[in-house]
């Protein structure tokens, strides 16, 4: 029933602090790796998924499976536009399977389907996990390495603000981990930022917020971790 839908929006943003620069290298070499590091696992659907310590399957499936998402709809409920310049690609189908806490300790296996498309700074879904739950998200690499005249820093082709701490004036969560903010030209701290809205049932959204916050905060912190091990793989070790 329509009366009981409504909505709220969550947001996310980790600081990933850049290494020493080690000997014969320069900060900016420490930066353009850590942030194309940083875009090469956040533009990469399967591994952003798998961040999530519930989901144990992510699959791709043809977008005339019957159980595709569809991507025009959600697209048009969320005031996406499937054109938008910062996308990379187009959408993507997924089936994505989690097992979800319940209580006491018992889970219940969860399939659900999502469409999913590369952008210029990460990636962006549109997801269908039933039960009348619709979510849109965005996870985004965000940096700025300015010229200490007031331009602002870019990721590839696209320009980015410096983040002011501050996900969304409307969400509901906001974590951070690590220290400090990007902000200013020090180059030293590029950002992964997440943002959700989420339409559901009001019997159910305590739940849904409860369960994403756990699932995404932990993933945050995976997505940190990992980086920190590449960085280190890339010659760029953080002691």
């Amino acid at each position: 029933m329509s009366f009981l839908q409504t909505s709220f929006k969550t947001g996310y943003i980790t600081d990933l602090i850049l290494p020493p620069t080690p000997e014969g290298k320069t900060l900016a070499d420490v930066y353009n790796a850590g942030v194309e590091v940083a875009l090469s696992m956040a533009q990469t659907p399967e591994q952003m998924s798998a961040l999530n310590p519930f989901v144990y399957s992510v699959k791709t499936m043809a977008p005339t499976d019957p159980h595709a998402v569809d991507a025009s709809a959600l697209a048009a409920h969320f005031a996406v536009d499937l054109d938008a310049p910062y996308a990379a690609g187009s959408f993507v189908h997924y089936e994505i399977k989690d097992k979800v806490p319940v209580a006491l300790g018992y889970s219940a296996d969860l399939t659900y389907y999502s469409a999913i498309r590369r952008t210029s700074e990460g990636i962006e879904a549109l997801t269908n996990p039933g039960s009348g739950v619709l979510l849109h998200g965005r996870w985004m690499i965000k940096a700025g390495m300015g010229d200490g005249a007031g331009n602002e820093g870019r990721i590839g082709n696209v320009a980015v603000d410096a983040p002011d701490g501050t996900v969304d004036a409307n969400a509901s969560a906001h974590t951070q981990t690590g220290t400090g903010i990007a902000t200013g030209t020090d180059g030293r701290v590029i950002n992964l930022l997440e943002t959700n809205t989420i339409s559901c049932s009001v019997l159910v959204a305590w739940f849904i917020r409860a369960s994403m916050d756990k699932a995404h905060r932990t993933a945050h912190q995976r997505f940190k971790d990992l980086w920190t091990q590449k960085m280190g793989e890339r010659g760029f070790p953080s002691t």
